[in-house]
């Protein structure tokens, strides 16, 4: 939130990082002294007001104005010759300097990486033709009281079905008529250990004697890998398919009863098992087989497997007969060899290569003898071939070209770069310019005098075109040469390295990328010219002088009976001037009302320059009139006032030991000056406070206080609640508005 010159609370958005960090520098920066100026510039930050979205803000500038509530200066009283004389030691000081700090700009760094090209490589890869292709293959075994022996037969068949196409990528599925859910017990891998065991089991079990023979449905839900509620997919991306159907009943029973029960199931018919398994598999990808009753010659047979029949003639699978044992000519065994032997001719054989053949030159060999055609297709890196044509093949080894990259000697840059920022390395070695390579900063182009050898590594940093900063406004006006002070990273510049004028400083040179900016100095108002002279004595002065300690030389000065005050020529950062009073006679003193209200319990008293002999004393009892006459009567009210405690009037009482004599008695305390609620801020020659861009923030001790007011450019507090020293950091933002 900042406040508008209104007073209200605005919203700031997406103020830019650099102002963030600006600020923190700022304020780790701020002297103890009055006045400094800090000041961040941005060249891209944005920012928004209110909620419409309509317009955005730029050019964010962000200055802190540091004060003190008051100063804490040490004072001390001197009472000479009996109390003829008092004199007062008064330090002339100056307010601390006004300080802005400013950032050069961070131009934006780029790292461009090319690497040079090369001519086409070739590459020969050699494979097994067993190891390539995919099949998914389920068995719907009926599980039926009357199918025990014929489960068992199949179960006793993997490795006959598996001979044509053991090297390849296979699973097997085994569900039952009337379960279509494959877990990890009858779904049986290429990989397991125990796979004909496993296959063993998953044929035999699931007896059910109600069950109807639902071959179709169940082989359905099974290649969608449905089970009750939930979806079990199971079948690989680019599988062939097969399925086997195992029954001594054709599809759904064979009385009417049971056909009954499959009229509203998907799978009620052979077009429904070919239409499912299409929307899998295409033509040449998925096939159909079946073990049943092929002609009514099975007397065991509860029918011929009429629909069963029906689907493998539409996908060209064959059928064995449900009437074979396992070890007749033509039995289970038999067949499922023949099984295997046609289902891995629709196996899609798949190679993939390391990397994308560009064909220009593509050769094939079968056990080491180049042949022609074969290859289906060649996609990427996956060359597809036909398993027909290398049947009598163990070996298939592929030959060709691949990766050619054109060559260059030249390389465009993706931004603008400052020339005398350019740093070209290749494969490690800097290259220098000129000598090496040009560069053409209009088209940003880097050209080699030698093109770059083949799958050379060039890398090329360099900072974006843009011109560093010479010139920092600040406003100097009044500012004192002595007193000017530049640093550049907390480097003091020299005299011949900069100029400067009302409006700010030029460097000869630019300081470097996000160099960090410090300009200091004074003015005459810089300088501290009324200091509290106060004399409690009740008698008049008969004369008054201030001198300077050091030289003894008279010092002009005004005095109003409260205040000297100087002229700003006269006044000397760090000098010494005693301020001494005459009252003509002497008078015998043991309470004092010192000349301003002292703070803290620092009182130290001196007598003829010996400590200890007198002392500051507490107050004398109830009763006693001894006390000073115009001892501050509000100390008891202070007390009761938090850090107002400190303050302990403008009375102190000086006890001795009993005969002492001196001529000097001296009083050391501490006194605050200068409070003030008031702090003015002092902006730009052509800046507005009212400003409605400009936005005001004020800290207390670093904790932001709401609890001010603005005039202009004049930031009130109330002065009486701010603690002695406190420190008073205004911020002022300023936005630029942009439209979008």
């Amino acid at each position: 939130m900042v406040e508008d010159p209104n007073g209200r609370s605005r919203n700031v958005i997406k103020l830019n990082s650099d102002l963030e960090e600006n600020f923190m520098l700022a304020r780790l920066s701020t002297l103890l002294g009055i006045s400094i100026v800090y000041l961040a510039t941005s060249c891209s930050s944005e920012a928004e007001f209110g909620s419409s979205g309509a317009k955005s803000y730029d050019q964010v500038a962000s200055r802190v104005f540091s004060f003190k509530s008051s100063k804490i200066i040490p004072k001390n009283m001197s009472l000479l010759d009996g109390g003829r004389y008092t004199a007062l030691d008064i330090r002339q000081a100056e307010r601390a300097p006004s300080q802005v700090i400013q950032r050069q700009i961070r131009r934006q760094s780029f790292i461009d990486n090319f690497l040079q090209g090369h001519a086409a490589r070739y590459s020969e890869e050699e494979f097994q033709l067993s190891e390539a292709g995919m099949l998914d293959f389920l068995v719907v075994v009926d599980n039926s009281r009357s199918m025990s022996d014929e489960r068992d037969m199949v179960g006793r068949g993997l490795a006959p079905l598996i001979s044509s196409f053991s090297d390849t990528n296979w699973q097997i599925a085994v569900v039952s008529m009337s379960n279509p859910c494959i877990d990890s017990t009858n779904l049986i891998k290429k990989t397991d250990a125990n796979a004909s065991s496993k296959f063993a089991d998953a044929v035999r079990k699931s007896v059910d004697w109600q069950a109807t023979e639902q071959g179709f449905p169940m082989a359905i839900k099974a290649l969608r890998g449905q089970c009750n509620s939930s979806t079990r997919p199971w079948l690989r991306d680019g599988s062939s398919v097969g399925v086997l159907f195992v029954s001594d009943e054709d599809n759904c029973g064979s009385d009417s009863g049971e056909l009954e029960r499959c009229a509203n199931i998907e799978g009620k018919n052979a077009s429904e098992m070919v239409r499912a398994l299409r929307t899998i598999r295409p033509a040449d990808q998925g096939r159909l087989y079946a073990i049943v009753d092929k002609d009514g010659s099975c007397r065991d047979a509860g029918g011929i497997g009429r629909m069963y029949l029906d689907a493998l003639a539409q996908t060209g699978g064959t059928a064995g007969s449900i009437c074979n044992d396992y070890s007749a000519v033509g039995g289970y065994g038999t067949y499922l060899r023949s099984v295997s032997t046609d289902v891995s001719r629709i196996i899609k054989r798949q190679f993939w290569l390391t990397a994308s053949p560009d064909m220009g030159q593509f050769n094939v060999f079968v056990d080491g003898k180049a042949v022609a055609g074969g290859v289906v297709s060649v996609n990427g890196k996956v060359v597809t071939i036909d398993p027909a044509a290398f049947k009598d093949g163990q070996k298939i080894k592929f030959g060709y070209t691949h990766d050619a990259i054109p060559m260059f000697s030249d390389v465009v840059l993706k931004a603008s770069a400052a020339p005398e920022t350019l740093k070209v390395v290749m494969n490690g070695a800097t290259l220098t310019l000129g000598a090496d390579y040009q560069f053409d900063a209009s088209s940003r182009r880097v050209a080699f005098r030698v093109m770059p050898p083949e799958d050379a590594r060039i890398q090329i940093t360099y900072l974006e075109n843009k011109i560093l900063q010479t010139k920092f406004p600040v406003n100097l006006s009044g500012a004192r040469n002595e007193t000017l002070q530049i640093t550049v990273n907390n480097a003091v510049k020299s005299r011949d390295e900069f100029s400067y004028d009302e409006t700010g400083v030029e460097f000869v040179v630019a300081p470097v990328d996000g160099a960090v900016v410090s300009i200091s100095w004074r003015t005459e108002e810089h300088k501290i010219r009324d200091y509290s002279a106060r004399l409690s004595d009740p008698r008049r002065p008969v004369a008054w002088q201030v001198m300077d300690k050091a030289s003894g030389g008279a010092v002009p000065a005004e005095w109003d009976g409260a205040n000297l005050k100087f002229a700003s020529a006269d006044v000397i950062e760090g000098r010494t001037v005693v301020f001494t009073v005459d009252f003509g006679e002497k008078s015998q003193t043991r309470s004092i009302t010192l000349p301003s209200e002292r703070i803290d319990d620092v009182v130290k008293v001196l007598a003829d320059g010996r400590e200890g002999v007198c002392w500051a004393a507490p107050p004398p009892s109830e009763g006693d009139q001894n006390g000073a006459a115009n001892v501050d009567k509000t100390l008891e009210e202070k007390d009761a006032k938090n850090w107002k405690s400190r303050y302990r009037g403008r009375g102190v009482y000086i006890k001795c030991e009993q005969g002492v004599d001196y001529a000097e008695l001296k009083i050391d305390y501490l006194e605050e000056v200068e409070r003030t609620g008031s702090f003015a801020v002092k902006l730009a020659a052509d800046a507005n406070p009212e400003d409605p861009l400009m936005g005001w923030k004020v800290y207390l001790d670093g904790v932001r206080t709401q609890d001010f007011r603005r005039e202009g450019s004049v930031i009130v507090l109330d002065g009486a609640s701010l603690a002695p020293e406190t420190r008073v950091d205004i911020e002022v933002i300023t936005y630029q508005m942009v439209g979008k």
